[in-house]
């Protein structure tokens, strides 16, 4: 679970294993350890590759299906709600328009990543 976990928030942010462990300092075959289940991290690396990865630690260990905890949510909702305060409704549409772009542009991406997986 932990490594399938862990796989899919580094793909999910588009970095590659070397990437990963450069950012913890650790090497990129540490990470491919991890992620196969050969080698599990130390709590402490757990913590570091959950925040970089930006998910929970219950999220890598399986504990929860939610990638973040609801209060993060929460507050990166109310983020954008005050971020768009003030906005006239032909701004907010196209606010939405271009969720709605990059939302689809990530399908893509995904989409193209599994296809050219053997």
């Amino acid at each position: 679970m932990l490594g399938e976990r862990l796989r899919e928030a580094r793909e999910r942010l588009g970095l590659t294993q070397a990437q990963l462990g450069a950012l913890l300092h650790v090497s990129g075959p540490t990470i491919t350890r991890y992620e196969t289940g050969v080698n599990k991290p130390n709590p402490e690396t757990l913590r570091e590759l959950a925040k970089v990865l930006r998910v929970s630690v219950d999220y890598l260990l399986g504990l929860t299906d939610l990638p973040t905890h609801s209060i993060s949510v929460a507050k990166e909702a109310a983020a954008l709600y005050r971020a768009t305060e003030g906005l006239p409704p032909e701004d907010l549409e196209r606010l939405y328009d271009y969720i709605k772009y990059l939302k689809y542009e990530r399908q893509q991406k995904e989409a193209l990543h599994k296809k050219e997986k053997p």
